[in-house]
């Protein structure tokens, strides 16, 4: 079992920040990441909002760029292997993937999280030419073009992002995707002040297909009578909440609210060497430069952790 100081589970913003912070620190690390790295960062098609990139550029570029930046301090970063297994063992941190097996003293969770989905015809076919699960990082690209956007959502999350698109065009509907609209009555005047369309009762049943192969409409259906109709639409975006990838850390006592990983201001969690950062937590800002932030600070505690962990052992 290879053995150092800190794991790091996930290589987005989060993950590769704090992995660039503590190898920096002479601290052996490893990246361990089920799939690529980037996460959700990486799909964004132009990411605009990031300090230092006025011009902006594709998601995928920018976490190229934190990868190896990562790796020029010497950072191990393990691609496409998932970590299945967690567990705590005279104070050493435990993880297995289906390959191997590895200790550390201190260890990161980066695990982001996963957009719900509404599983319906298109929606993947067509994600990344009109269907979006990021209002405030593809919104933007619309702007000045006189196109029409349905956002999708049930509650408070999908009101704000509706209200953010009518900065962008005049012609917003909002479908709740829910036999009610759960938003908060504050947001729902404000919709309505600003002409939102929002279409209570309704679910979006395809998302339509149009010549180019990109959005073009929605097949909508009524909860209650079972109406069904098309409307011609530029682009779907879709707020339908979303779910922390959290299960390997309850198992061992780590506290956990709504499936997120609850965390102090410092990313620590309630078990001494476990620290989290990014979209996993309980006070996640959904945004690139935030979870970078998170991770940065999540390396910085955990490297005092074990400054203070090596001082009781020579002590």
């Amino acid at each position: 079992m290879e053995h150092y100081d800190i794991i790091i589970v996930g290589a987005g913003p989060a993950g590769l920040t704090a992995g660039l912070y503590t190898s920096r620190k002479g601290l052996k690390t490893l990246i361990i990441e089920s799939k690529l790295p980037g996460g959700r960062a990486a799909e964004a098609h132009l990411v605009e909002n990031y300090p230092g990139f006025p011009e902006g550029l594709p998601g995928a570029n920018l976490i190229e760029k934190m990868v190896n930046h990562a790796k020029k301090f010497g950072v191990e970063i393990h691609e496409l292997e998932e970590v299945i297994d967690f567990g705590i063992s005279d104070g050493k941190k435990i993880l297995r993937t289906r390959t191997s097996e590895y200790s550390c003293d201190a260890v990161i969770f980066a695990v982001g999280a996963e957009r719900k989905k509404l599983r319906v015809a298109g929606e993947e076919k067509l994600f990344g030419r009109g269907v979006s699960y990021c209002a405030i990082c593809d919104a933007p690209l619309y702007k000045g073009r006189n196109m029409k956007l349905i956002m999708v959502g049930p509650g408070n999350e999908a009101a704000a992002d509706a209200l953010m698109l009518t900065d962008i065009t005049d012609k917003v509907v909002l479908i709740p995707n829910s036999p009610d609209f759960e938003a908060d009555k504050i947001h729902v005047d404000r919709l309505l002040h600003h002409g939102v369309q929002i279409l209570s009762g309704y679910k979006v049943e395809e998302i339509l297909e149009k010549e180019g192969g990109v959005v073009g409409g929605v097949k909508i259906k009524n909860f209650e009578t079972g109406e069904i109709k098309d409307i011609a639409v530029d682009a779907v975006f879709i707020a339908m909440g979303a779910i922390p990838m959290t299960e390997l850390v309850g198992k061992v006592g780590v506290k956990l609210e709504k499936n997120s990983i609850v965390v102090d201001n410092r990313q620590k969690t309630n078990i001494e060497g476990v620290f989290a950062a990014g979209d996993c937590t309980s006070n996640a800002g959904w945004q690139i430069v935030t979870a970078a932030g998170e991770g940065a600070i999540a390396a910085i505690e955990a490297h005092k952790y074990l400054k203070t962990l090596k001082k009781e052992k020579t002590g």
